[in-house]
């Protein structure tokens, strides 16, 4: 049974045991109050999933097990995604990300995928018989003599290649074994169900050799093959029980910590209508020694610049709780929305509308817009005292990360309607 949580959720009202188990695995600090992680933590045989902020939970525990198994499988995948694409950029350091167990997924997952395409490992061997199988002319021609015919030599002896699969080896075993250790609760990390992996498994036994044998027997295994997913697989096998990470034998934290980059990633990845525009966008210029020097290397850089018709929307992936001022996106994220509005002018100045946006996580919120006023200002404000005609309202919308990553998990976009009610 998933048991969900969020991101941010208060660690005090975390059970005792699962909140010690985290302490003792640095993921909750002494004096945090709340969490700062996304992902799985499976902890005493029960797999807990920590949503990214702002989730409706309430909403998610009416669900049937199948849509909980869904988006708990949506939100994985999509953090495998993510460090994968973080592992293959140029830039790949962690930020201050976090990452926790992305080996331990990266592994889990690559297993289950190969047994649901390949099933479980079959030994291919040959073996030298005489006069049965197919013939191998090579040995026959150089070890036994043939006997004249009309047309060519006849050979009433010859040596042939019997081919054999098995389908119960020691290895087979071993295989088996580890996936239905890792099935059994975490299964649901890929698309089979669970009496799909109890069809197959229960028709081989498991080895009952020591892990140390295991691996000994697997690498001696290796010597023998040629196969690159035999390779692959066996390599994997070797690297699961060195690791000794099977969840039913240790328990296991797999996800982020700071989710914020991975916001923005997933909401960059699933929208229409993107343009590159970051190499346009003004820069800072050095003069020095009388000569002026420009430093496009220090230039604006937006996170999501959207094109729809002839307006154009400055996107900011904002990870806040957003629900008041005290907790809303503070003044240098504000004045950097000004600045790119402003470039975004100079570079296109034939567009009919720019519009600033910040993107929180959520169903909904309180925050419609941001806008600048004067501090003398009264503190009963009215449209009139906004300075907007100098410093351009930027627009607040939310949007459900759990189907934003449905969207990023699944390789799909949105074209975002909910912008077609932005006027200023």
């Amino acid at each position: 049974m998933l048991i969900f949580y969020s991101d941010r959720y208060n660690t005090n009202k975390l059970p005792t045991d699962l909140r010690a188990f985290l302490t003792s695995k640095g993921v909750i600090v002494e004096d945090d109050i709340f969490i700062h992680f996304v992902g799985l933590v499976y902890f005493k045989g029960k797999p807990y999933i920590f949503l990214p902020r702002n989730s409706d939970l309430n909403k998610f525990q009416q669900y049937s097990i199948a849509e909980k198994e869904k988006i708990a499988r949506e939100l994985m995948s999509s953090i495998h995604m993510y460090q994968q694409s973080k592992k293959n950029s140029i830039d790949n350091r962690d930020n201050g990300e976090g990452f926790i167990g992305k080996e331990n997924l990266t592994l889990i997952i690559s297993l289950l995928d190969d047994f649901n395409l390949n099933g479980l490992y079959k030994r291919r061997s040959k073996r030298k018989i005489y006069n049965a199988g197919k013939i191998n002319w090579k040995k026959t021609i150089h070890s036994f003599q043939p006997y004249p015919s009309d047309n060519s030599p006849l050979y009433l002896e010859y040596e042939g290649v019997s081919k054999r699969t098995e389908f119960d080896s020691e290895i087979s075993k071993i295989h088996a074994g580890i996936i239905y250790d890792i099935s059994k609760d975490l299964g649901w990390l890929t698309y089979s169900e669970p009496a799909y992996y109890e069809s197959v498994l229960n028709s081989i036994g498991r080895s009952e050799l020591s892990e140390e044998i295991q691996i000994a027997t697997i690498k001696k295994e290796l010597d023998t093959i040629y196969s690159e997913r035999d390779i692959y697989l066996l390599k994997s096998i070797s690297n699961y029980l060195e690791k000794n990470s099977g969840y039913n034998k240790s328990n296991i934290i797999i996800g982020i910590k700071e989710f914020h980059g991975m916001w923005e990633s997933i909401l960059g990845s699933v929208l229409n209508n993107r343009i590159n525009i970051n190499k346009k966008f003004a820069a800072p210029v050095y003069k020095i020694s009388n000569k002026y020097i420009l430093a496009s290397s220090r230039g604006q850089k937006t996170d999501i610049v959207l094109k729809i018709n002839d307006s154009y929307f400055i996107i900011d992936a904002k990870y806040y709780r957003a629900s008041n001022a005290n907790n809303a996106p503070s003044l240098p994220d504000i004045i950097k929305q000004f600045y790119y509005v402003k470039s975004m002018s100079l570079i296109e100045k034939e567009a009919v509308e720019i519009f600033s946006v910040f993107v929180f996580p959520g169903g909904n919120g309180n925050i419609e817009s941001i806008h600048m006023a004067l501090k003398d200002t009264s503190t009963k404000l009215d449209q009139i005292n906004l300075l907007d005609e100098h410093y351009p309202p930027i627009f607040c919308l939310y949007k459900d990360p759990i189907s934003l990553i449905h969207l990023y998990a699944n390789g799909k976009k949105t074209n975002l309607d909910f912008l077609k009610g932005l006027r200023k």
